[in-house]
């Protein structure tokens, strides 16, 4: 019996991406705001717009009105930070251009149009038109460069990542997002790679005694579904703390503020400000932050910790007397202090009691030389009067 020859043709498989990319990197700018989130500039549907970019959000989403509904795919459901959800259709987006990236389609969350009024996350935020979420980000090495304020894209290459293992940690998929996990004072930590957080941590758990923790009322906490909430106030209740010690890899910051007894674990946008580089491998699961930055910037962990150890220290007085010395922090950034009108001058040498609600600013060369405070939210003057909003004091 005679058998034929069957030959077979073995070609090598190539990797398959979902978008198309001249080159193997690709440098997209980006601004920021207030609060320190970072927006880029994309491309959708012949639309171009602003978007806010958020590694914390598992799904990209594009402002409902302008999307074509009538391209609706599978129905989905979300859940943000507050356990607040929402079900709906995810819509496709066409020719999804992210600098010199195209993505033919994508599909996108179809943000409500609720999200852009008072009590929604976009509020006074009239030109952005999304947001860019993990399963964006997750096709590249991002590397977020945060002192020339530009995000590289480096495209991946499979079982090979640009960074050791000795100088980072894991970045592990976890459901449709991704977690690393952290070292707070020896204790272990999975919290979510979040820049769309503003606060530097947020966890479930407690890790303060009783004395080292504040409660703080009135304040305000937005997330992606707030505009979904059924009762008509933003205020509540947070109990806040300092965690020492966070080991990121051979790296550790000192101290960052911490939201206790929380809905979820985050690791907000503060931690990307402290370091001059941010590189996350999400097709190889690892992250490293390079070069911690060696003076308080504005957005940064440490400048986080001085607005919240001034208020700390009012809160727990109550009442407290603020004399204009050396003893208090300041806020670095002396270049901004001609921002603000000139509200109130205090007399050099002479102790005056303020009451100081909310975030408040510090500026001055050192703490020898204190130019003014800037409130932000909220002072009862020492004339007992109330003054809502920004309010300057000068020291000097």
């Amino acid at each position: 019996m005679v058998f034929p020859i069957i030959l077979i043709l073995v070609i090598p498989s190539q990797k398959h991406y979902p978008f198309k990319m001249e080159g193997d990197s690709c440098i997209i700018p980006f601004t920021t705001d207030d609060n320190g989130y970072i927006y880029i500039s994309a491309r959708f549907n012949d639309t171009t717009g602003i978007f806010f970019v958020d590694t914390g959000s598992d799904i990209s989403g594009i402002k409902e009105s302008l999307l074509n509904r009538r391209d609706t795919t599978f129905r989905l459901k979300l859940s943000d930070a507050q356990k607040i959800q929402d079900r709906k259709k995810m819509i496709r987006a066409k020719n999804f251009d992210l600098g010199e990236v195209e993505f033919p389609h994508i599909k996108v969350w179809p943000l409500d149009n609720e999200s852009w009024l008072d009590k929604g996350f976009f509020n006074n935020k009239q030109n952005l038109v999304g947001v860019i979420g993990s399963d964006i980000l997750s096709h590249f090495i991002c590397e977020f460069d945060m002192e020339k304020y530009r995000i590289v894209l480096h495209k991946p290459k499979k079982n090979h990542s640009i960074l050791s293992d000795s100088t980072s940690i894991p970045l592990r998929r976890y459901g449709k997002g991704y977690t690393l996990e952290i070292q707070i004072d020896s204790l272990t930590q999975m919290v979510k790679f979040d820049s769309g957080c503003s606060t530097p941590l947020v966890l479930k758990d407690t890790i303060s005694s009783d004395f080292e923790n504040f409660k703080i009322f009135g304040g305000t906490q937005k997330t992606f579904f707030n505009h979904l909430k059924n009762d008509s106030s933003n205020s509540g209740s947070f109990n806040f703390c300092i965690a020492k010690n966070i080991n990121l890899a051979n790296d550790t910051i000192k101290s960052a503020i911490c939201v206790e007894k929380a809905d979820a674990n985050l690791f907000g946008v503060p931690f990307f400000w402290s370091y001059k580089k941010v590189i996350a491998d999400y097709p190889n699961q690892k992250i490293s932050f390079i070069e911690q930055r060696n003076e308080l910037k504005r957005f940064d962990v440490g400048t986080h910790l001085v607005n919240f150890q001034i208020n700390a220290i009012l809160l727990k007085r109550k009442l407290a007397k603020l004399t204009i010395d050396s003893s208090f922090p300041y806020y670095p950034n002396p270049a901004e202090k001609n921002n603000h009108e000139l509200n109130y001058r205090v007399p050099v040498n002479v102790s005056v009691q303020y009451n100081i609600y909310g975030y408040s600013r510090w500026y001055g060369n050192s703490l020898n030389e204190l130019d003014s405070i800037v409130c932000l939210d909220s002072v009862l003057l020492p004339n007992r009067e109330m003054v809502y909003g920004k309010y300057k004091i000068e020291t000097n």
